[in-house]
């Protein structure tokens, strides 16, 4: 074996140095992807000057990217794995040693006094490939992790938005349902003047009014809370201004078929790593396997010789040159099997947690088109149906109030019903929204709707 060892050992140097010295396709790729990806740097961090955002989504959007922490965290992870890639594929350190003898060995062309040594370890070139293919697997599931994360707060930031939207709203349309019954206060006091109406319906009217100014209030104060949530997310300092420039939820369904969503739910980037990481794993276990085969090891030595006691000798004070080649003893085979094992059984662990995570994806994306769509059938539903006939109906009732063939109660009931309605559509509206966000994150990117309805 150390004969054949020996008369392959220039191919084992040579593909070594080669393994050691020249990045794989997998690596360049991951340098490629990360210099696609512009992030700030820590000095640019805190000095630039990121206008804060305009009012519109993207804007907040957009500002998120930059600013968030928890994906600086998921880029700076990202980062460090693509450096690590070159550690793992680089030969071990040569050694330099010097020795001097203490007593001095005498030879015939004189004595020896200085020994300078120089020694290599070249690993077998498998192990140096598998080891940059397992860290290039583990940059690759970082680059997937940052992606994913990017996708989570695209939808959190849509979520904290729409929060607000929802808030102001709902503050527009009590604001305005406050002002109606504060008329109908004023007509039914004006009633009660001439002795048409009582006091009860006076102080009843005046209670709707006060149960509206109490829930303006509290709309007024789950506003700040919304924005605290909203800025949290994009991560901006406190004191950042969060304008709303939104025009209306989009009202249509998605164009994709749901097979075709399916397909996209299944290639998400968190589903990418999660197979990455088993990937990586299996490499592992390979370059596990290459524990049990040896290590080639190249010396040099020199010895400084001075010269021959005797005056005339032949090659008086030549120092002699050694080239030494051995190779590693891997006798312990038993523990780089329980490694390769442990690897394996950690990309079955990898590979069955892909599973679960398709079959989740599955799921959310059935749930959530669901979702999608009776949000959207109760968006038609109250703008078409319900809320056209509410306020006929208030309309008919205010006006045969006036003339005093309706009573104050169905007035009232007519009023909440109006209420409870227009938030109701508007709340649908807020749904839709923040589900759609939702539904771009499961598939992994934007997408179109169909011509509304």
């Amino acid at each position: 074996m150390i004969d054949r060892i020996g008369r392959n050992a220039p191919v084992v140097v040579l593909s070594a140095l080669i393994a050691g010295g020249c990045a794989t396709t997998r690596e360049k790729q991951a340098y490629d992807s990360l210099d696609h990806v512009r992030f700030y740097d820590g000095k640019r961090a805190a000095q630039a000057d990121l206008p804060p955002p305009s009012g519109s989504l993207a804007s907040y959007v957009a500002y998120a990217m930059k600013r968030n922490p928890q994906l600086r965290a998921a880029f700076e992870r990202w980062r460090a794995a693509v450096h690590s890639i070159a550690t793992k594929r680089q030969l071990p350190d040569p050694t330099i040693s010097y020795g001097l003898f203490v007593r001095r060995v005498e030879t015939r062309v004189g004595p020896q006094r200085h020994r300078f040594s120089l020694r290599q370890t070249i690993p077998w070139p498998s192990k140096l490939g598998t080891a940059a293919d397992a860290a290039s697997d583990e940059a690759n599931a970082a680059e997937q992790m940052f992606r994913a994360r990017a996708l989570a707060i695209r939808r959190r930031v849509a979520a904290a938005y729409w929060a607000i939207w929802l808030l102001d709203r709902e503050t527009e349309i009590q604001g305005k349902q406050r002002t109606l019954l504060r008329a109908l206060s004023a007509a039914v006091r004006a009633r009660v003047e001439i002795g048409k109406a009582s006091l009860a319906d006076l102080n009843q009217v005046d209670l709707s009014v006060s149960r509206l100014s109490d829930q303006l209030q509290s709309l007024a104060a789950r506003r700040r809370a919304a924005r605290a949530r909203l800025v949290d997310v994009i991560g901006a300092p406190a004191d950042t201004p969060t304008p709303l420039k939104a025009s209306e939820p989009g009202t249509g369904l998605p164009h994709r078929q749901r097979a075709e969503l399916e397909r996209l739910a299944l290639a998400h980037p968190a589903i990418s790593a999660v197979e990455l990481k088993a990937a990586a794993e299996i490499d592992r276990a390979r370059h596990a396997h290459t524990g049990g085969l040896p290590n080639l090891m190249l010396g040099l030595d020199y010895i400084e010789t001075g010269p021959a006691a005797m005056a005339g000798v032949a090659d008086s004070g030549k120092d002699p040159v050694i080239v030494s080649v051995g190779i590693s003893l891997p006798i312990w085979r038993g523990s780089y099997a329980e490694a390769e094992t442990a690897a394996r059984a950690r990309a079955a662990s990898w590979r069955a947690t892909g599973l679960a995570a398709r079959n989740k994806a599955r799921a959310n994306l059935r749930a959530t088109l669901a979702k999608l769509r009776d949000a959207h059938r109760r968006m038609t539903t109250y703008r078409k149906t319900l809320i056209p006939q509410a306020e006929t109906v208030y309309s008919a009732v205010t006006g045969t109030f006036q003339t005093g063939a309706a009573s104050l109660a169905n007035v009232l009931i007519a009023e909440r019903d109006l209420l409870t309605l227009r938030l109701g559509l508007a709340r649908a509206r807020a749904t839709y929204a923040t589900t759609w966000a939702a539904l771009e994150q499961i598939v992994g990117r934007a997408l179109t709707s169909k011509e509304p309805s």
